[in-house]
């Protein structure tokens, strides 16, 4: 009896090795799922499919790619600044009145004048002594102009003036008086106040325009007795640059 119960035993253990138990997930009409050795057309269940697990990486990548649509979909604040600025760059275009004005008609009939016009600037000489050369001019008031300086000099308006103030300031650099900046609404200003002889006071502004990389530089040179008619021709000119 025990010798046929061992045998029993060992077939049902061998049986269960050679044949695997094969088991189902069927969901019930409640929604619930039981596990069932048989298919679950036999008992009219729906058969549960395991869903398949969502890595990190692909989350990720979804999550970029909806960054970048409204990335894409959303103005920055560079881009509206930079079509701000440029429209205000197309509005203030205009070039000065100097290119086109006659200067003649300006000028008091009692002073001198002299002019020099090359690829790089024009030179006006304005003095109430004669002008045969420049070295003649001693006293009076000069406009020099340097006309789209990214073309002739290949370097912007601003840093054209820099230059000539630097070196004012160090040819004079024992005779400077002072300095100032001047808020105005198409040019940047600025002057520098010095003297070239312990008899003549000398006053240079620069004026700037940015938008057409235009400079206009406009000196005094007078002795003190005389510099109040000589500021009146400069202000004659400066007010229509």
């Amino acid at each position: 009896m025990k010798r046929l119960l061992g045998i029993g035993l060992l077939l049902l253990v061998q049986s269960s090795n050679s044949k695997k138990l094969k088991l189902y997930q069927c969901q019930q009409p409640d929604g619930t799922v039981v596990t069932q050795d048989r298919r679950c057309e036999v008992t009219r269940l729906t058969q549960v499919k395991p869903k398949p697990k969502r890595t990190n990486a692909v989350k990720s990548s979804k999550v970029k790619k909806q960054a970048s649509k409204q990335f894409l979909q959303q103005p920055t604040e560079k881009s509206t600044t930079h079509k701000k600025s440029s429209s205000f760059l197309t509005q203030n275009r205009q070039r000065s009145p100097y290119f086109n004005l006659g200067w003649d008609k300006f000028i008091p009939k009692n002073w001198y004048q002299r002019k020099i016009q090359s690829n790089q600037y024009h030179q006006l000489l304005l003095s109430q002594q004669p002008l045969a050369k420049n070295n003649d001019f001693k006293n009076g008031v000069k406009l020099l102009v340097y006309p789209k300086t990214h073309q002739s000099l290949r370097q912007d308006a601003f840093a054209k003036a820099l230059t000539l103030y630097h070196q004012i300031r160090e040819q004079h650099s024992k005779q400077l008086i002072n300095s100032h900046f001047k808020a105005h609404e198409r040019f940047k200003i600025f002057n520098i106040e010095y003297k070239t002889s312990h008899a003549t006071k000398a006053f240079t502004e620069f004026y700037i325009d940015e938008a057409n990389n235009d400079l206009f530089v406009l000196t005094i040179l007078s002795p003190p007795g005389q510099w109040q008619q000589h500021q009146q021709l400069a202000n004659l000119l400066n007010s229509r640059l």
